[in-house]
């Protein structure tokens, strides 16, 4: 042992050991070498990478600066702009720590970086300060001061058109027969010609004129109106028909209307349909625009009406005129104004290009303004309106102004990101450059290091391996001896390497071992002896056993079946108890139902009677009914006959009127006054007989609603007769009701008593059979109890009996197993 352990001690350098030791130390350098480079690496990476994270942070503040510009454009709230500048503070910071950490190679693009956000910064304050100036939403700034502008402006519209949208323009009466009219040959057709040459009232301008031609008369055919034009006594303006639009048409004596010509010029054609039979005012209205024209300057309208003197039945009276329509919409005007400056405000908050917006807004309040003098005769009022106006433009001016103001700033804004995102976007390139490039550099330098390490691992493994291999295939013929049983063999033990000393362990290990088999040899043969002996008296045991197991299992089936027979029965009686229960069960609730019954069959009896009464009340209160309907078809009847007389007394009025036009046109010009007054009282007399003909017409139908409701009143009283005789027949029946549920109610008490006496005996047979059916039970399990441990004994001997034969069998194998080994002594023997 002490020479092995000195030739150890004296070659470490050729033992395993010391040559893994070494491998080991070659090992670590190549690592701490790696390990160096790769320090460098990292903290070279560390920054770059630390770079790059600075970086992203402000992109994703500049992002979200982005998202609260799209916000505040959207929602137009301060609050937005405030998180921008929160943000952007925050992108200082980051830009002073990139400052810190970023060499001098990046220095440009970060000072470009800091200078941009500085220029950001500024801006969104100056937006802050406008936004609350200027005001984008109605109820702040000079945004509420225009509103409030308009406003007052849209007061002031509200007075300066001083008169009625729609105003009449004097009429003209015609008499057919008895007039001598113009006449004039177009188209190869005679036609009556009136010339329409009036003043138009004093109302302003008007949008639209319109034609009217009316009467009680007869005309069925075209009639054409041209020659349309404006005058002031001294200029006369012609409306081209050519050009003009034929905005309405209506009239019960309409057939149709258009733009034609007529005499190779351009006419306003109308086909009519007048029929004096209906015996009713009967109109053609026509209108045309002349939002072109000026009839407040040119306040005289002509022209020239052409009728069909065969279209025209007998001789007639007929009237032709018109009406000037249409002002100016300075309310919608001026709502619509709102609206641009609305969506122009919109158009400035989002940074957009406002010329086409700013350009509408203009020419619409130079329109209105323009529009102000013109509908008015009031030139007060125009006066006002134009004051207020320019106070709204005003205004706008000075919106405007801060507005180009903003634009500019949200365009350098938008110069600033894209800068800002393009010097971002070049530092984190430069920095992913530089990683990349230090990655490339260490991955070299790794890779050198790690081949020389392998060759020289790989050549100090070589030596290591041929020295193991010569000791392993010593070892191994040494072993394979053993194996074959020869357990006197030894190991080789020569040698300075650790396979020396293990080879020595060996050898003493198998001199330990030669011995302790020689004493085992002994033991087994002891052992095989006393295993024969023990499996003859564990077989003789099972054999009694399992006489005694089969004669308990043959008690525990009869026991068994017993309690389940007991136990069936049992459940029949628990089924008829619960049946006799749910009959207990019923009888109750049909017993309650009894009882309520009993009481909605009385309060129906006294429903019943409450109906008959109301029934009374109701035919008592359908006679006071027909008593007053009568008495108002009375009253409509004088009505009718106070309209008749009103009737006549317009008929003779109009009669009147008629002769008086006669002598005043027979007066001449001194007639002419009268002949108005006489004119104006036929009209009156025409439209008193037209109400008296409407109010006729609504007498007739009250009249015979009057009727039909008498004769309805007359049915639902028949009705409701039969209706409370039904109800009498109804109440006797309830009586009959009543009495039947009293009988029952008494019955089901009855039966509910003989229930509960059959609900008694059966709880009693339950209990008995619950008691006999515990007994069978105990009995059972008993007989269970004693058949489990015999089974139990049973198993136990015939485990018995197996591990003795098993333990017999070891003994034959181990013998068997040492008969292998040969021993040096026996060898000999």
């Amino acid at each position: 042992m002490s020479k092995n352990g000195a030739k150890q001690t004296g070659g470490f350098v050729h033992s395993v050991k010391g040559k893994i030791l070494i491998m080991g130390i070659l090992g670590i350098a190549a690592a701490v070498v790696i390990g160096i480079v790769g320090v460098f690496s990292i903290n070279k990476n560390a920054q770059s990478s630390e770079i790059v994270s600075t970086v992203n942070e402000i992109n994703v503040l500049q992002s979200q600066n982005l998202a609260n510009d799209a916000l505040y454009q959207y929602y137009v709230e301060e609050s937005y702009l405030k998180a921008a500048l929160d943000n952007l503070a925050n992108m200082e910071q980051q830009a002073v720590q990139l400052e810190s950490i970023a060499d001098e190679s990046y220095r440009a693009s970060v000072d470009s970086i800091i200078e941009n956000i500085e220029k950001n910064k500024t801006n969104y304050n100056e937006i802050l300060s406008i936004h609350s100036t200027r005001g984008y939403t109605p109820d702040m700034g000079k945004y509420q001061e225009y509103m409030t502008a308009s406003a007052d402006l849209s007061d002031s519209f509200g007075s300066l058109v001083n008169n009625n949208d729609w105003v009449e323009i004097e009429w003209q009466s015609y008499f057919h027969g008895t007039d001598t009219p113009k006449t004039e040959k177009v188209d190869g057709k005679d036609y009556i010609v009136l010339h329409y040459d009036y003043k138009l009232p004093d109302v302003g301008k008007r949008n639209s004129l319109i034609f009217r031609l009316g009467g009680t008369f007869t005309y069925k055919g075209d009639y054409f109106i041209k020659g349309v034009a404006l005058s002031n006594g001294s200029e006369v303006i012609p409306l081209d028909l050519g050009t003009i639009e034929l905005a309405e048409k209506s009239g019960a004596a309409l057939v149709d209307a258009e733009i034609s010509t007529f005499g190779d010029e351009p006419a306003l054609k109308v086909s009519a349909n007048y029929n004096e039979a209906n015996g009713k005012w009967e109109e053609i209205s026509t209108t045309l625009n002349m939002v072109e024209y000026s009839p407040e300057t040119y306040p005289v309208l002509k022209y020239d009406l052409y009728l069909l003197p065969s279209a025209i039945g007998s001789e007639t009276e007929y009237k032709y005129g018109g009406a000037v329509s249409g002002v100016y919409g300075f309310a919608s005007n001026l709502g619509s104004l709102n609206d641009m400056v609305s969506a122009y405000s919109k158009l400035v908050v989002e940074g957009k290009d406002v010329t086409a917006s700013l350009a509408e807004i203009e020419a619409l309040m130079a329109e209105i303004q323009e529009n102000i003098p013109k509908y008015t005769t009031d030139p007060s009022l125009a006066d006002i309106s134009t004051e207020k106006i320019e106070t709204l433009k005003s205004i706008f001016e000075s919106i405007k102004s801060t507005d180009s103001t903003t634009l500019k700033i949200k365009a350098d804004n938008a110069e600033i990101n894209s800068v800002l995102s393009n010097m971002c976007a070049t530092v984190q390139n430069d920095a992913v450059a530089n990683m990349n490039g230090v990655r490339s550099t260490v991955t070299i330098l790794i890779v050198i290091i790690l081949i020389a390490s392998i060759v020289v691992l790989t050549l100090f493994l070589a030596r290591i391996f041929i020295g193991i291999n010569r000791s392993v295939n010593s070892f191994s013929s040494a072993i394979e001896e053993i194996e074959a049983g020869k357990i006197s063999t030894r190991a080789n033990a020569s040698g300075r390497d650790e396979f020396a000393l293990f080879a020595e362990s060996l050898n003493n290990f198998m001199d330990t071992l030669e011995g302790t088999i020689i004493k085992v040899k002994k033991v087994t043969d002891v052992l095989a002896e006393s295993g024969v002996a023990l499996e003859n008296s564990a077989t003789k045991t099972k054999t009694v056993a399992s006489e005694i197991n089969s004669t308990i299992d043959e008690i525990s089936k009869g026991a068994g079946e017993q309690a389940k027979d007991i136990e069936s029965s049992s459940q029949q009686v628990m089924d008829i108890k619960s049946n006799i229960m749910k009959i207990v069960g019923s009888v109750n609730t049909l017993s309650e139902r009894s009882s309520e019954m009993n009481d909605n069959g009385k309060k129906a009896t006294d429903n019943m009677d409450q109906l008959t009464r109301s029934s009374d009340f109701t035919t008592e209160a359908f006679g006071k009914i027909v008593d007053q309907v009568k008495k108002t078809d009375e009253s409509v009847g004088k009505i009718q006959e106070a309209v008749s007389l009103i009737a006549s007394v317009a008929d003779q009025i109009n009669l009147l009127s008629l002769n008086a036009s006669i002598e005043a046109a027979r007066a001449g010009d001194a007639g002419k006054g009268f002949a108005v007054v006489a004119s104006e009282i036929s009209n009156l007399a025409d439209q008193t007989n037209q109400s008296t003909a409407v109010i006729e017409e609504i007498i007739r139908g009250l009249s015979e609603e009057s009727n039909r409701t008498v004769a309805t009143i007359n049915e639902v009283t028949g009705l409701i007769e039969d209706q409370k005789n039904s109800i009498d027949s109804t109440g006797s029946a309830f009586e009959n009701v009543s009495l039947g549920i009293d009988f029952t109610r008494s019955s089901v008490s009855e039966v509910l008593d003989q229930a509960q006496a059959c609900e008694n005996a059966s709880e009693t047979v339950a209990d008995l059979m619950t008691n006999l059916s515990a007994i069978s039970e105990e009995n059972a399990a008993s007989a269970e109890t004693t058949s489990v441990a015999m089974t139990q004994l049973n198993e136990e001997t015939t485990r018995l009996a197996e591990t003795s034969a098993e333990l017999k069998r070891y003994a034959d194998e181990l013998q068997e197993d040492l008969e292998f080994f040969e021993i040096a002594g026996e060898a000999k023997r």
